[in-house]
């Protein structure tokens, strides 16, 4: 559990890094946000993005704040022009996991396009 918590951080961390501005801007926010989720929670908006993931056959594969994390990256990714290939291969780290976790039923791939399409579906 552990193993899968510390998996799931970092690869949020290199979501989040993904971004298209720069470092000195998105470092303090960063840190802010993921203070704040982790006491917080998830909220209804957040909430419905998960649950769309689950009900997609994504399996909860990470903390939520990990998942709010996510999904905040890649509002700010889309928001800031960011090709899609590029948000896609940002992913890969939580999506691959994901599909190990979902046993086989998807692919890595797969995981990351319904990151985002989800994303821009239900929460961005």
């Amino acid at each position: 559990m552990r193993i899968e918590v510390a998996v799931g951080a970092s690869a949020a961390m290199l979501v989040l890094l993904g971004c298209s501005s720069p470092a000195s801007d998105t470092s303090p926010t960063s840190t802010t946000t993921l203070s704040a989720v982790a006491l917080s929670g998830l909220d209804a908006k957040a909430q419905g993005y998960k649950d769309a993931l689950l009900a997609a056959g994504v399996p909860a594969s990470q903390p939520d704040s990990t998942t709010l994390a996510m999904v905040q990256g890649i509002c700010r990714q889309i928001s800031d022009g960011t090709p899609e290939t590029e948000i896609v291969a940002n992913l890969r780290p939580l999506a691959d996991y994901a599909a190990m976790m979902s046993a086989g039923k998807l692919t890595g791939a797969q995981v990351a396009q319904l990151y985002l399409d989800t994303a821009r579906s239900r929460y961005c």
